[in-house]
């Protein structure tokens, strides 16, 4: 328990130093494309008193994602092996997940892998599997200046970049391929078990259920 203590406390960021900005990392939410938009990012792990000792100097930011569907898509990426990344696998799982000792199996259902991943909490879980706020909220409040969201991820990569006197275009990379999302939500009973799961996500940062699920 001391080492998820440790890990929760700490911040998994990339830096620029010349552009004084501070992205937070969130598994799942555009992670790979935002880190890489600005060539020599620096990433590494600070603490809370680190990043605020940086401020007001730089723009600390991070991006977000409608749970239900950043689910489906650590699903197709860590369970589904036509989107796998092999050398992240380990018979046919995610080793992240191996390493957590999750029943994760490589056979699974969405379905019974929602049903698993919403029985296990933010301190037991895998990176990829923990809430979002998680990541970006210490006593009650957030860590960054601002949040934007992966449904509007130009729009807002945008706005942040102006903020912070920079120009760079973001690459859209490791995209995984599936239908759209609202579709493995048919049965209402998955839709619920996910909204509970991920409740302080849906409500701090604004989602609603996908339509037709």
């Amino acid at each position: 328990m001391a080492l998820i203590g440790q890990f929760r406390r700490d911040l998994r960021v990339v830096l620029w130093p010349e552009e004084r900005l501070i992205y937070v990392r969130v598994p799942k939410s555009g992670n790979t494309s935002i880190s890489r938009a600005i060539p020599e990012g620096q990433k590494c792990r600070i603490s809370i008193r680190r990043l605020k000792r940086l401020h007001p100097g730089w723009l600390a930011f991070s991006f977000v994602r409608n749970p239900w569907d950043r689910l489906v898509s650590t699903y197709h990426q860590k369970v589904d092996l036509e989107n796998a990344i092999p050398e992240m696998m380990i018979d046919g799982v995610y080793r992240g997940f191996r390493e957590r000792q999750l029943p994760v199996r490589p056979d699974m259902s969405f379905e019974a892998f929602a049903k698993l991943v919403c029985s296990i909490p933010d301190s037991k879980t895998d990176k990829h599997l923990r809430s979002q706020t998680s990541f970006l909220v210490r006593d009650g409040r957030l860590v960054v200046d601002v949040v934007g969201k992966l449904e509007r991820v130009d729009e807002d990569w945008k706005i942040i970049t102006h903020k912070a006197g920079a120009s760079a275009v973001l690459p859209h990379l490791n995209r995984t391929r599936h239908k759209p999302y609202s579709g493995y939500y048919r049965d209402p009973r998955i839709l619920s078990l996910v909204a509970d799961r991920y409740r302080e996500d849906i409500d701090r940062f604004g989602y609603e259920a996908p339509s037709g699920g």
